[in-house]
């Protein structure tokens, strides 16, 4: 049996992609404790965009807005895990005044 490592996340643009093609996003996580009291999670991964991909949407990274990574994860050199993309979707921008 082969070993599966996939991973997807979706949330937030934390930061555009540096000159090596790492970002992070971030991901909310809403939900309700023992006493129904609301509780929010934020999380911060590490991506890592490889093989064009950075270069492929410079046009669309922005910070804030929402999107879908698919990839691996890997650890770094420091043993942090980190999301190796393979593909990358973007939430569409609507244009306000035409809505």
């Amino acid at each position: 049996m082969n070993d599966l490592n996939s991973v997807i996340v979706e949330g937030e643009m934390g930061s555009v992609p540096n000159d090596d093609g790492k970002c992070y996003v971030i991901v909310t996580r809403i939900s309700k404790d023992g006493l129904g009291r609301v509780e929010t999670t934020r999380n911060h991964f590490f991506v890592v965009l490889k093989g064009g991909l950075a270069e492929a949407y410079t046009d669309k990274f922005k910070r804030g807005r929402k999107v879908r990574i698919v990839g691996r994860l890997q650890n770094d050199k420091r043993g942090r895990a980190e999301i190796f993309a393979e593909h990358i979707e973007f939430k569409p921008v609507f244009d306000s005044e035409n809505a």
